[in-house]
């Protein structure tokens, strides 16, 4: 059953375990807000097992539930600059330049996570992709590798025809079957003449049997250089201008012992960690590296701590709370 009644299109879950304990969750579909009297959630998703000290928060920047706290910074809201890849002549590179206001970790935080990016063309269409490496080129300029080399390629046409009393009318080999405007695949792409090396934007798509079925395009510009039938025409999913969207996340799984608490930590970021248990002591572990942190002891035998940057390199760390 529902823990609370929807806000900003959320919910919220009290699931019980066959193992004996309790599940708590909650989510919005536009990383909104969710309260109730068990669960808060500043965020996409949020999932704890008080029992078993574990939590997750993901897309977002706070989760509360049954005295499990944390706060983090929230997801990366970057500007798209330009693309290395196929389209900008570089086949066997893949990677995007982005802007952002915000630091991007270039350690393994972010390797293996994945990115969106939300096409300009309509808010219909979006693409992900899993980041490779991430290097820092100016202040707020980053380049993102990209996992496996995509190519950014929608389709590879070829030439068929020019219209010749309007030669921004060209007609393809073969349908496009995507749809049209704003409710379509195309409207607003961009589009590469290789042979040409010339870039251009698809107007629109006249029709051609059906509102579904298009097999000329009209584009903004076209190039010095003829089109003759034959020659490749590519059109490209991403374009600069796009917005990139990396999600934050957190999550940690306890251990308890004689000796006290093992916390072991995934993040994106700095977070704030706050439980019950009454402990006094905390050391962050990373490997071989032993650290004492600073722990806040308040009201009925709660303990908070805050994991900087540095804590949480390479987006792990282990730690370990004692009396």
């Amino acid at each position: 059953p529902e823990v609370g009644v929807k806000q900003d299109m959320g919910a919220g879950l009290r699931i019980s375990l066959s193992t004996g304990g309790t599940l708590l969750a909650a989510t919005t579909l536009r990383g909104g807000l969710f309260a109730s009297s068990d669960v808060s959630l500043k965020g996409r998703l949020g999932v704890a097992e008080p029992d078993a000290w574990r939590m997750t928060l993901f897309d977002g920047e706070s989760f509360h539930a049954a005295g499990l706290d944390v706060e983090m910074e929230p997801s990366w809201d970057l500007e798209l600059l330009d693309i290395l890849g196929d389209l900008t002549g570089h086949p066997t590179e893949s990677a995007l330049i982005v802007r952002s206001s915000r630091l991007l970790p270039t350690d393994q935080t972010l390797v293996g996570r994945t990115l969106t990016v939300f096409h300009q063309i309509s808010p219909r269409h979006s693409t992900g992709y899993a980041i490779a490496a991430v290097t820092q080129l100016e202040p707020d300029r980053f380049r993102i590798d990209l996992h496996n080399k995509p190519s950014f390629l929608v389709n590879r046409f070829r030439v068929k025809a020019v219209d010749e009393k309007n030669p921004r009318m060209i007609e393809l080999d073969y349908w496009m079957l995507k749809g049209d405007n704003d409710k379509g695949l195309y409207t607003g792409r961009h589009v590469r003449l290789p042979k040409q090396k010339f870039s251009t934007t698809i107007l629109h798509l006249p029709t051609y049997i059906s509102s579904w079925h298009h097999a000329h395009m009209v584009v903004d510009e076209v190039p010095k250089d003829k089109l003759e039938a034959g020659d490749p025409l590519v059109v490209y999913e991403i374009q600069p201008g796009d917005r990139v969207a990396i999600p934050s996340h957190f999550a940690c799984q306890g251990t308890p012992g004689d000796s006290g608490l093992k916390l072991e930590i995934a993040a994106t970021g700095p977070a704030t960690l706050s439980m019950p248990g009454g402990y006094t002591h905390a050391v962050r572990m990373r490997g071989e590296e032993a650290k004492p942190i600073d722990i806040a002891v308040f009201g009925d035998n709660r303990w908070r701590v805050q994991l900087q940057a540095q804590d949480v390199a390479d987006g792990r760390c282990t730690l370990m709370l004692t009396k």
